[in-house]
């Protein structure tokens, strides 16, 4: 089987969770899960060697020079963290770890998150320098991601047509990136083995409701948040994540005590609070510009813990899960309002909502489906995740 170079700025979890507790600005981060589940799939069948760009530079840690670090897997590029010259000591650490690969392998594919300028851009100059096929992983449209300029955007467009092909979550994000018709592959997400409910560690909230994400307006952040006071209820609202209401979230907690932030927390964590709640909510409003190129990843997770689903009716959700969650319709305040009261007047215990739901999310997203439909697509028989065979 072809041995695989990923490129990213994902890393181990344990890596991953140092820097975030060195920086200085709060980190997302929903990319670090995805492609590092992404890379535990690969691993399945191939032969995979991670180089990682670390999310670091002069605005967010202090320290001016990082090592190059190796755990057999994970490669982590050394390079001098100042803004003149991160970027050229990155590719040349890249350069050099790459160049004895390349000399002794003869089957080789890149792949790469296409959202990274500089990892995009390097592999694909090597690439091309070597004859060696560059894929590019799409989770996302580029002018749909806060806080990015016009130049960013741009840049990451001019890559496309230099591809060899395509890893995307939607078909939108297929049709806009691969203008081309080159091969690729709709992996709608990721889930993992779910972990054991432990609720001993969530005991002080129960019962409580519980949303994780980006903390931002257009996401329905806050339209949760007014439905919720409103509703007559003992139950807690739960809230992780970081994003610019994270002030707003703190004042209300204060005015209600019945809301809690619980900040930034880590994956194992996030599964434990959405395996044990009386639900897990997805308030964001519905956009067709937004919607065409995302999929509401924090559903497929809020799934495969089998725990109860509220959410407002994302196209894929209402394809593939439409009898698995309770729909917010649109995700306006008084929709989330009715969803949530009349659950609370109801004495169902929705068993069978939250068990298709897992068990449906399971067979479309979890590692080793994931694995086996990526084998299949690199060995020129690809086939997408709603198991459709797609001829190259």
């Amino acid at each position: 089987m072809k041995k695989v170079i990923y490129f990213t700025s994902a890393m181990m979890p344990e890596d991953f969770q140092e820097v975030v507790n060195n920086s200085l600005v709060t980190l997302n981060p929903s990319g670090q899960n995805f492609h590092y589940k992404l890379i535990n799939a690969f691993t399945k069948f191939s032969d995979v060697q991670v180089v990682c760009a670390r999310p670091i530079n002069h605005k967010t840690h202090y320290h001016t020079r990082f090592k190059t670090k190796d755990n057999g897997i994970f490669h982590y590029l050394g390079f001098k963290n100042t803004r003149l010259s991160r970027r050229r000591t990155l590719i040349k650490s890249a350069k050099k770890f790459l160049r004895p690969i390349i000399a002794t392998t003869s089957d080789l594919v890149f792949v790469v998150d296409a959202l990274s300028v500089l990892l995009s851009e390097l592999a694909l100059s090597i690439g091309n320098k070597y004859g060696i096929p560059v894929y590019a992983i799409l989770t996302d449209k580029p002018g749909n991601l806060s806080n990015v300029s016009n130049m960013y955007v741009k840049r990451v467009e001019q890559s496309f047509n230099k591809y060899s092909g395509f890893i995307t979550l939607t078909e939108g994000l297929d049709e806009y990136a691969n203008r081309s018709d080159k091969p690729s592959l709709i992996l709608p997400g990721i889930v993992r083995a779910p972990l054991k409910k432990d609720k001993k560690a969530v005991k002080q909230y129960t019962p409580y409701f519980f949303f994780g994400g980006a903390l931002y307006e257009r996401y329905g952040v806050k339209n949760l948040i007014e439905a919720f006071k409103l509703l007559p209820t003992k139950h807690k609202l739960l809230i992780a994540g970081h994003g610019e209401l994270t002030t707003y979230i703190k004042q209300e907690a204060l005015l209600d005590e019945r809301i809690i932030y619980l900040g930034l927390i880590s994956e194992d964590e996030y599964d434990v609070y959405v395996a044990n709640a009386a639900g897990a909510i997805n308030p964001r409003p519905l956009d067709k510009r937004i919607d065409l190129y995302s999929v509401p990843s924090k559903v497929l997770n809020y799934f495969n813990n089998a725990t109860l689903v509220f959410s407002s009716d994302h196209p894929l959700l209402t394809r593939l899960f439409p009898s698995s969650y309770i729909s917010l319709g649109v995700g306006s305040t008084i929709e989330i309002y009715d969803a949530l009261n009349a659950y609370l007047l109801s004495k169902d215990d929705y068993l069978y909502k939250r068990l298709k739901g897992q068990k449906d999310v399971q067979k479309l997203c979890q590692i080793d489906e994931v694995a086996a439909k990526l084998k299949l697509f690199f060995l020129n028989k690809p086939m997408n995740l709603e198991g459709e065979t797609t001829i190259l």
